[in-house]
């Protein structure tokens, strides 16, 4: 074990209480820091502080060079920073407040013995001081550089500000942006077409729900609508002249309709369609998708069919004896060791649920219960 590696260990171990002893420093010490009260400033300090402190303890228990880039929590709070109006002057001193309370945390460590033979504390806290010092070294101008790049971004193109407030909200980072509350259920929209502004507007508006809209740098737009009226928001645009491809996302939270919205727009390019959706584009999505993708996929096809109780698991388990004996419900009863009538009575109520008739969408349910069934890791149902 490295010199070093027992006080990595123990910082390890005290991971939480470090990282709020940084951010307590930090507010108290470099009060010029917080140009903003934003959520979202908070959040990127407090990412870019736990992503020091544990890659440090990385560095420290496996010996290894410092990040030759820039770290993701670093680069968010420079980037943040810098879009606040915050001096990249506070931004670096708190760096080093960090480098020199890491240290005394180290002290401490040995002061408590956390660090076995008190011989060895000298050489340890020396190993672990130079790994502190090789850190904030290389990471100090390459924040210095992210800042300076962020703000020549911001002055060419004053939109950036807004973008970089939802790109950290997609991140995780944040309950609201701009005004817009991320929590619920959202329809999200993607599109590389001109007025989008206004053909959000005019669906939302209607809807009486709050919307986002920004504009991305590749001349494109996202968009979120806190609603989870999927359907009204499909028709009103579809009703709208002039809409270029676009993709929906949703109803989910923000970041998985973003997702399924950036998705479907993909399919709505290649198809040349004006709007995409997941519930229309379903094979194509798997098609040009992943594993999280498919899992939402899904879930989203099965919809009030997803759950954990015994009855939505018998439901499921119907449909899929049922597809599997060619919709025969005799085949059907016999595998799931039922009576026909109530094969056929927890089809009604599948239906029922699902708000459609299941020849509607046959295609669609049987690959969405396998889907269910391969992510949930259970075996496939009797009869097949």
């Amino acid at each position: 074990m490295s010199e070093a590696a027992l006080i990595g260990a123990d910082a390890r171990a005290r991971l939480d209480p470090i990282v709020e002893d940084l951010l307590e420093r930090q507010r108290r010490e470099v009060p010029e820091l917080w140009a903003t009260d934003a959520p979202a400033f908070d959040d990127a300090v407090a990412r870019s502080t736990r992503d020091s402190v544990g890659l440090i303890v990385a560095m420290l228990m496996r010996p290894s060079a410092p990040p030759r880039e820039l770290p993701a929590g670093a680069r968010l709070e420079a980037s943040v920073a810098a879009q606040y109006g915050a001096r990249p002057e506070a931004l670096l001193r708190t760096y080093r407040l960090g480098q020199q309370a890491l240290i005394e945390h180290f002290l401490d460590a040995i002061e408590r013995g956390a660090v076995g033979d008190p011989a060895h504390a000298i050489g340890q806290l020396r190993a672990a001081t130079r790994v502190v010092h090789a850190y904030t070294d290389a990471l100090v101008p390459m924040v210095s550089r992210e800042y300076s790049d962020e703000r020549d971004r911001l002055e060419a193109w004053p939109e950036l500000r807004r973008l970089r407030l939802v790109q950290a909200a997609l991140a995780g980072d944040g309950t609201s942006v701009l005004g817009y509350d991320l929590a619920g259920k959202h329809v999200a929209l993607a599109s590389a077409g001109d007025g989008v502004e206004q053909a959000v507007e005019s669906v939302a508006r209607p809807l009486e729900a709050p919307y986002l809209v920004v504009r991305t740098a590749d001349e494109g737009a996202w968009a979120w609508i806190a609603t989870a009226r999927l359907a009204d928001v499909r028709e009103r645009l579809r009703a709208q002249a002039g809409v270029a491809p676009t993709g929906l996302g949703g109803p989910a939270g923000f970041g998985e309709a973003h997702r399924q919205a950036l998705l479907t727009e993909r399919i709505a390019q290649r198809r040349g369609d004006r709007i995409v959706d997941l519930h229309g584009a379903a094979f194509e999505a798997l098609a040009l998708g992943d594993g999280q993708t498919a899992r939402e996929l899904a879930r989203a096809e099965l919809g009030p069919l997803v759950g954990g109780d015994k009855r939505h698991e018998q439901l499921r388990a119907t449909l899929e004896a049922w597809f599997s004996s060619r919709e025969s419900p005799a085949a059907a009863a016999a595998a799931l060791g039922v009576a026909p009538r109530t094969v056929s009575y927890r089809l009604r109520r599948a239906e029922q649920l699902l708000g459609h008739p299941i020849a509607d969408r046959r295609a669609e349910l049987e690959v969405a219960l396998r889907l269910e069934r391969l992510f949930a890791g259970d075996p496939p149902p009797a009869g097949r």
